[in-house]
């Protein structure tokens, strides 16, 4: 593959170092998530029917449901992710069911601060395409979600683009099973890796590079236990190399344990360690990085929580673990994971958009420009 430098030989085998004990934050809720800023970690949820963020700060002790913003505000939403965008901004994408499981979705962009830019409907009583645990993407190159694709159709997953708050044309991408799966930038033109996982009975990963059309270039299967490994939600970069949550399980169920392994730049296990085990009920695994240390999130019993991993010393590179995202987004905001971002979306003040316009020009315009003449479908 073309990737390029491997983790350093000081790093091998001996990235993760411990695990404290679990905390339980938030409201009764699922799709735990959280990010990095510079003042600590933003944590977002799903909890009546709505997507909700509360600044946690450094010591995860920041929550209060007097202080929570709410993004949507439709309370009906099932399954929801949450992705920081290239200008320093967020996209939400959110399912639901109105008259089949799952038969519609809407998206929402904010700035930095979660000021609202945008909101479009993706699909509504749509019970011919499957819009369930999506996959946000946000970066310079490419704005929208990763979708299943259609019910018993071609076993494509489909890129639905939504720049700008206009819904573009469907791109099949073969061979992603793009429920549970996720993806992260790489390269210097933004194109997207996405690693999926077989379900059930597999024991690893796959990590699929595509070029910036969503034409796959490359892909490697990665081996990570002896027992099932499903919901391999997040991948981020480490140094040359990346992190990855995902979920171990003897059953046939989407529950287990939550695991972190460290791969080198070549997708090579180098080290991995046990998050959290209880019973294999868990769910939903994510993380965020802050230096040497990584707060795994997933939930269980209906119930956000966290666990903070310690890395060896060093393991980091120095690297702080929060996305560089300096250019200013349009709205006038805040650029970036800076101070502007640490101290915004404080209050309950702030409301979700409900208009499908946006005076922000389309982030992906190149990229858009490119991929409508390929394997073009239909505009949902």
């Amino acid at each position: 593959m073309t990737f390029l430098l491997l983790l350093s030989a000081a790093r091998a085998g001996d990235v993760f170092d411990s695990v404290e004990a679990e905390v339980t934050l938030g409201m009764g809720g699922t799709w735990a998530r959280v990010h990095s800023t510079d003042a600590g970690y933003w944590f977002f949820q799903v909890a009546g029917g709505d997507g909700w963020m509360e600044d946690i700060g450094a010591d995860l002790t920041g929550y209060s449901d007097r202080d929570r913003v709410q993004l949507s505000h439709i309370a009906k939403i099932q399954d929801a992710q949450i992705e920081r965008c290239a200008d320093g901004g967020w996209l939400l994408i959110g399912s639901y069911t109105l008259d089949a499981f799952d038969d519609s979705a809407q998206a929402w962009r904010f700035d930095s601060e979660l000021n609202p830019l945008w909101n479009v409907t993706v699909a509504e009583r749509d019970s011919t395409h499957k819009h369930n645990d999506m996959v946000p993407v946000c970066t310079a190159a490419a704005e929208g979600g990763i979708f299943a694709g259609a019910v018993g159709g071609n076993g494509a997953a489909e890129f639905v683009p939504l720049a700008g708050g206009e819904l573009g044309e469907a791109i099949d991408i073969p061979g992603i099973a793009a429920e549970g799966a996720s993806t992260a930038e790489y390269g210097e033109e933004g194109a997207s890796l996405v690693v999926d996982g077989g379900g059930p009975g597999a024991h690893g990963v796959t990590v699929h590079e595509f070029d910036l059309d969503w034409n796959e270039v490359d892909s490697v299967d990665v081996t990570l236990s002896t027992d099932s490994v499903v919901w391999p939600q997040r991948i981020q970069k480490l140094g040359d190399g990346w992190l990855l949550a995902y979920l171990t399980t003897t059953s046939n169920t989407p529950f287990g344990d939550v695991w972190l392994a460290a791969l080198d730049a070549d997708f090579q296990v180098v080290d991995q360690i046990e998050v959290n085990s209880a019973g294999g009920q868990d769910n939903r695994p994510w993380f965020a990085r802050q230096g040497d240390d990584v707060l795994v999130a997933y939930d269980r019993d209906v119930q956000p929580r966290v666990r903070l991993v310690h890395l060896a010393d060093g393991a980091s590179g120095g690297d702080d673990g929060i996305p560089d995202t300096a250019a200013p987004d349009d709205s006038g905001g805040g650029g970036g994971d800076g101070e502007d971002t640490a101290a915004g979306g404080a209050g309950n003040e702030k409301e979700c958009a409900c208009a499908s316009t946006s005076a922000v020009p389309p982030l992906g315009a190149i990229f858009l420009a490119a991929t409508a003449l390929a394997r073009r479908r239909r505009v949902r």
